[in-house]
């Protein structure tokens, strides 16, 4: 009788290993098969040379407090870097208005458009400098680089019906979005609200 109670208990725990070891090799087979499924390097690069996920973090996502561009965690630090650098001294300006190649040489140079400034220095310069470069754009072939906000082409894309001078002032962006200096440009004067 104690045999037959001793084999009835190896049976169940064999029965119950079993159970446990085949839940235990679905898992890993779903975890392996989901890894597979969303690893960025599975995921194709698109014509810019940034991946679908940035890409759609970007054009889906929109910051409810009306950022121009919501950030994927990822570049958050060097979004506060650098508006932290940048925007202590002037209003912040979006990435996408000017060029890389730009930023590049902006946010290394002392001569800052006739100040001369402390560049920051690495980490941050590093934080800051891939920041600008996920979220700006390459200079087209045939483009001019330009330094000033005011004489890029994105600045004018997105200004067509805007009379201002030359050279735009930073300051003045104020005008006609009063909350700039929070980084939002999405929010106009009622002026050109109404305009719209």
């Amino acid at each position: 009788m104690a045999d037959s109670k001793f084999g009835h208990l190896i049976r169940s725990r064999r029965a119950s290993w079993g159970i446990a070891l085949l839940l235990a090799l679905l898992a890993m087979l779903f975890g392996v098969g989901l890894a597979r499924a969303i690893a960025p390097s599975s995921l194709p690069i698109a014509d810019s040379g940034q991946s679908v996920i940035a890409q759609a973090e970007r054009s889906v996502l929109i910051d409810p407090n009306g950022d121009i561009d919501r950030v994927a965690p990822s570049f958050t630090l060097g979004r506060e870097l650098y508006l932290e650098n940048c925007a202590s001294c002037h209003i912040g300006v979006p990435p996408g208005l000017m060029p890389s190649q730009v930023w590049r040489n902006l946010i290394r140079d002392r001569d800052h458009y006739g100040t001369t400034i402390e560049p920051p220095r690495d980490p941050s310069l590093q934080i800051i400098w891939n920041y600008l470069k996920e979220y700006s754009r390459p200079a087209e072939n045939n483009e001019q680089i330009n330094y000033r906000v005011g004489r890029t082409t994105t600045f004018k894309a997105l200004h067509p019906r805007v009379q201002l001078q030359d050279p735009v002032q930073l300051s003045t962006c104020i005008r006609c979005h009063p909350r700039a200096d929070f980084f939002n440009f999405r929010a106009l004067s009622p002026d050109w609200d109404n305009a719209l």
